[in-house]
C-alpha cells in the first residue's frame, strides 16, 4: 500500500493514509513488507527447485525468466 501512495501521490487515498494514526500505518507498512518479503522468500525457493531439475537448458531458462518477473507489490 505505501509503494502505491508513493506511485501514485495525492487524491483520497493519501488523505485516508493521512487521516490514520502513526501506530496503525506502522502496523500496515509492517504487514506489508511482510508480504513482499514472502513473495521474495517464494520467488527464491521456486529458482532454487528449478535449478535442480533436470531438463533443458532452454525450457528451465524460460521458467526462470518468468519466475524472475513476478513481482508483488
Amino acid at each position: 500500500m505505501a509503494s502505491w501512495l508513493e506511485r501514485n501521490p495525492g487524491g483520497d487515498a493519501e488523505g485516508a493514509w493521512n487521516a490514520l494514526a502513526p501506530e496503525t500505518q506502522a502496523h500496515l507498512f509492517i504487514l506489508s513488507r511482510r508480504e513482499v518479503q514472502s513473495g521474495d522468500d517464494i520467488r527464491e525457493g521456486l529458482l532454487a527447485t528449478l535449478h535442480s531439475y533436470q531438463g533443458s537448458r532452454n525450457i528451465k531458462k524460460l521458467f526462470e525468466e518468468a519466475i524472475g518477473h513476478v513481482e508483488y507489490n
